[in-house]
């Protein structure tokens, strides 16, 4: 059994503690934290130790998040988000984090340049810019979970 394996099993036993003496802003944002990154580990369990684009650059992002907010509590925050951040690291090692972060980047840049040529001079009948980004963001979701 592997470390990673290890933490999983720790971490799926072992739900987030009392959270009572923390405010509730600051328990909801562990719990969507939480939420998220069990997703994500999830899916990476699932898929053979493999993760869509999408989905690394949310591991990574939550996983700061996760950081920033241990750091914020000052000790306080339950011993599970501290594991929980630990396992974060350790698949985010085995991911290629900068070239997922490049992959977003340019399917995001292709579809707004395609809402902006599309935007110009609306007409009755036709899409707004609004409703073609928003596809657009939906396509770059689709695009970077199924490569």
């Amino acid at each position: 059994m592997t470390m990673i394996d290890y933490l999983w099993e720790h971490i799926c036993r072992n739900d987030m503690t009392s959270m009572d003496e923390l405010t509730r802003d600051r328990r909801e944002d562990l719990e969507a934290l939480d939420l998220y990154i069990r997703d994500c580990l999830e899916e990476w369990f699932i898929n053979n130790e493999r993760l869509s684009a999408s989905s690394i650059v949310r591991l990574s992002n939550c996983s700061h998040e996760l950081m920033l907010e241990i750091r914020r509590l000052n000790g306080a925050a339950p011993g599970y988000f501290e594991e929980l951040r630990d396992l974060c690291q350790r698949v985010l090692r085995r991911m290629r984090v900068r070239e997922a972060r490049q992959t977003i980047a340019r399917a995001y840049t292709a579809c707004t340049a395609i809402s902006g040529l599309a935007g110009s001079g609306e007409q009755a009948g036709k899409p707004s810019v609004n409703s073609l980004t928003l596809l657009c963001s939906l396509l770059v979701l689709f695009w970077c979970s199924a490569g």
